[in-house]
């Protein structure tokens, strides 16, 4: 089957897309491990008429580089002519009204910037439909720039732009299913001079909505001042002096007519506000708000605004999916904090609703607390609202297996590796089974129970942080995993660094 979409990019041009292939399941080869020549081959399909890249550009599969994020191979897209549209795809076959959320990791050898105008590179992700409508959850762009009043050509996409990309960078994109069976993935870039960006390791997460958020919208709050289940992150639970935190009836609610004004008039202090969460162990979970500033920026030094949203166990620390930071500033190689971090920063204009993703999992905690806040150094005002949960059902992507038809038990051996601070264990289970994944120390003690319950058949994945069962960092070493499922036992090595 061939599919013609026409896109209307909002730019001085518009363009004739071609996708070709069938429905494939959802995304497969998601690290590009399956990729056996330079080419780019199926699944994926290069983004033209022809399905070659432009005169003068290279779509190609680099591998043991150094420069893939999952695995050894990662896809490298070079531009060398201006004004020319380069890009990939995929087919995505999906369940009606179902959410999904899809992560990939991307990084460059410039900044990858628009500010409205045809003379800075712009990339762009989405996943459009039949008609080459993009598909979202919500209708506010993605991202809106610094440099104009300019916003994303189709709702539901994300524009990468103003950002130092030297790191690989992860980017997340929600949407719904609605009435579709299939969909199609496309990211690329158009560039008015050189630039060479690399992807990496693509995967696709179906969620299903959790009540772990309370009062996300801050519908029920009956005052100004917020109250149960929401809390206010300081000693005595009152903002601090010069500052408030209230509850807003006003136009500038996300969702519903209310959301939470925090403003700071005086400079070096922090204001944050915070909800616990009941969650399962050995869970993954996705967490969605809405943000909106007068200025939130952070190049590295207490002279600039600095926001930051995080998810912490009881032991006090920080629960992500990955390790890679969330925000590197354009102003410097900073990072945030700590892994995990998600950083409101370098948006000079953030007067519109930003939705902000934040995936993690449980691990051992069967509680969890959200921290949502800013230190600044100058006055500023934000407005939080939407908050949502959601949590994971199933998972695909690195790799070209599908969850619910695995080829049979698997562990895979873990990635990174040597890793610091966290890492990523991957194995298939052909049926449903009494599952347990421990990590042993060299003289055979158990360190850390990652599994032990009923798994579900497919494919899934569980993230260390190098700690034991008291929530204490190892020290550096070797270590062992073992999977049991029923009379299935498979045994790898790993390596921890501190």
């Amino acid at each position: 089957m061939r599919l013609k979409a026409i896109l209307s990019l909002m730019i001085s041009f518009t363009f004739m897309l071609w996708v070709a292939g069938i429905g494939q399941g959802l995304i497969q080869d998601g690290g590009f491990e399956n990729q056996t020549t330079a080419e780019l081959g199926s699944p994926w399909w290069i983004n033209s008429d022809d399905g070659k890249p432009p005169v003068g550009s290279t779509i190609q599969v680099e591998s043991g580089t150094g420069e893939a994020y999952e695995g050894n191979n990662n896809v490298k897209i070079v531009t060398t002519d201006v004004g020319q549209w380069i890009a990939i795809g995929q087919d995505l076959t999906v369940e009606k009204n179902t959410t999904y959320l899809i992560t990939f990791y991307l990084k460059a050898d410039k900044n990858i910037y628009w500010d409205g105008n045809a003379e800075w590179c712009k990339g762009y992700m989405k996943v459009i439909d039949a008609f080459g409508d993009a598909l979202a959850d919500r209708t506010i762009p993605h991202y809106y720039d610094g440099g104009s009043d300019g916003s994303p050509w189709t709702p539901g996409e994300i524009v990468f732009g103003g950002e130092n990309m030297a790191f690989w960078r992860d980017y997340h994109y929600l949407f719904n299913s609605g009435d579709n069976t299939e969909l199609y993935l496309i990211i690329g870039t158009f560039v008015n001079n050189v630039v060479t960006w690399r992807v990496d390791g693509f995967k696709m997460f179906k969620l299903a909505e959790a009540d772990f958020v309370k009062d996300g919208g801050f519908e029920n709050q009956a005052t100004t001042s917020l109250e149960s289940p929401w809390w206010i992150d300081t000693n005595d639970g009152k903002p601090p002096a010069g500052s408030t935190i209230e509850v807003e009836k006003a136009s500038q609610s996300m969702e519903g007519e209310k959301n939470l004004k925090v403003v700071t008039t005086a400079a070096g202090q922090w204001i944050a506000v915070g909800q616990d969460f009941k969650v399962e162990p050995y869970t993954d979970y996705v967490f969605v708000f809405h943000l909106k500033g007068n200025s939130l920026y952070w190049s590295g030094d207490v002279e600039d605004c600095k926001g930051y949203m995080k998810i912490v166990n009881q032991g006090g620390a920080t629960l992500a999916d990955r390790s890679v930071p969330h925000y590197c500033a354009r102003m410097g190689t900073v990072q945030p904090q700590f892994p995990g971090e998600l950083i409101f920063g370098n948006e000079l204009m953030m007067r519109y609703w930003r939705d902000y993703i934040y995936p993690f999992s449980s691990g051992t905690a069967n509680e969890v607390y959200l921290f949502c806040g800013t230190y600044v150094n100058a006055e500023a005002t934000w407005r939080l609202d939407g908050c949502k949960g959601y949590k994971v059902v199933s998972t695909t992507g690195v790799e070209d297996r599908s969850p619910m038809n695995p080829a049979g038990f698997r562990l895979d051996q873990n990635y990174p590796n040597p890793f610091n601070p966290t890492t990523t264990i991957r194995f298939d289970l052909i049926q449903r089974s009494e599952t347990q994944l421990v990590i042993y120390n060299a003289s055979g003690q158990i360190v850390r129970t990652l599994i032990n319950r009923v798994v579900s058949p497919g494919m899934h994945e569980v993230v260390w942080n190098g700690t034991d069962d008291a929530g204490l960092t190892v020290p550096s070493g070797i270590y062992f995993y073992k999977l049991r499922a029923g009379n299935n036992i498979e045994t790898k090595k790993l390596t921890f660094i501190r």
